[in-house]
């Protein structure tokens, strides 16, 4: 198949993917507003605060989706009008570095959030285990399946089945039938976290930052150091 062809084919189906997801991030934002408008009161906080954490998403999306953009259109000029002005593999580094990082630093701050909120605490069982929709490669042909756990908590004589926001793969996931803290929100209880989710959420946004940063330092010193490609 011609490479022109593949490029317009490939800069067809990114162009949709782009500008859906700017469609969806703009419905989720207007829903999500209007939500907040109609019960300025909060008589539904659970409605009140899944707006409010919608919202979180899309600003947390706004920058990924600009970088995306800049990217696509750099690639669009780089081949239709040859404007190599940046090495595009140094410049892959450096904007995936930037990704990464700004990953762990929301993920840092979401969690500082949630330390914040999550004043009660009780204790909890897990009763399932649900496979994550990703897996990790660790070499060609194997694979390790995540799982998140399923866990049970009552409070207030009320009970609440939450699914953890963290996963591992199956043998240092917690098992069914194991206790875990659960960490909740006050207010409303079935917003929570597990002793589980902040073992594995701390260290994951260090590795975020750390990755980040080492990605971004080195395509800068592939974009300074190697013209790009013509």
């Amino acid at each position: 198949m011609d490479g022109n062809l593949v490029f317009v084919m490939t800069t067809v189906i990114m162009g949709i993917i782009i500008l859906s997801t700017g469609y969806i991030m703009i419905a989720l934002d207007k829903n999500s507003r209007k939500i907040l408008q109609e019960d300025i009161l909060r008589t539904d906080e659970a409605k009140v605060r899944k707006a409010e954490n919608n919202i979180r998403v899309v600003r947390f999306m706004v920058p990924i989706m600009c970088g995306l953009v800049a990217i696509y259109v750099y690639a669009l000029l780089s081949h239709f009008w040859q404007m190599n002005l940046i090495n595009p593999v140094g410049l892959g580094l450096f904007a995936g570095g930037l990704l990464f990082a700004y990953i762990g630093i929301i993920i840092k701050k979401i969690r500082s959030e949630n330390h914040a909120k999550y004043h009660g605490v009780c204790k909890g069982i897990v009763v399932n285990l649900v496979k994550q929709p990703h897996v990790v490669h660790t070499e060609p042909g194997y694979h390790v399946d995540y799982y998140a756990p399923v866990v049970k908590y009552v409070v207030n004589g009320t009970e609440y089945i939450k699914q953890c926001t963290s996963g591992m793969d199956k043998n240092h996931v917690p098992q069914v039938g194991s206790e875990l803290t659960v960490y909740y929100d006050m207010q409303c209880p079935e917003f929570m976290e597990t002793d589980f989710d902040r073992k594995i959420g701390g260290p994951l946004a260090f590795i975020f930052i750390v990755l980040g940063i080492l990605l971004a330092v080195i395509g800068a010193v592939v974009c300074a150091v190697f013209r790009p490609w013509y």
